[in-house]
């Protein structure tokens, strides 16, 4: 392997393991792969109930539900789905880092002549 093809595999690996990463990071370091789902925003509505005894104060001892997230997430393992979901920083960034490294794996010495 020519030292401008070692150096396009190592830095085109690179590139792409820390674009993985920086995408995780930049929609909150999920641990599973998610997509935005309008159902579960729907579900974290306020219903009709909730609202209708909102001014009661029955429920102001438990505190605030929680909520589930719907929003999209690019996480660090892939949820198990055969689905979009799939992508993640391991599908993703795992396989160009493994090319990263085979670009810095040393060169074999060629030989130039039989032994024998």
């Amino acid at each position: 392997m020519g030292p401008i093809r070692r150096a396009l595999l190592i830095l085109g690996g690179l590139a792409i393991a820390s674009q993985a990463i920086a995408l995780c990071g930049a929609t909150g370091w999920a641990g599973f792969t998610r997509y935005h789902s309008e159902e579960i925003v729907q579900m974290n509505a306020p219903g009709e109930l909730e609202r209708a005894f909102a001014g009661t104060g029955l429920n102001d001892s438990i505190g605030r539900m929680s909520k589930i997230d719907g929003r999209f997430a690019f996480g660090w393992l892939p949820s198990p789905t055969l689905g979009p979901e799939a992508l993640s920083v391991l599908t993703i960034g795992g396989p160009a880092a493994i090319l990263a490294l085979v670009g810095l794996w040393p060169a074999r010495a060629r030989r130039h002549g039989r032994e024998g």
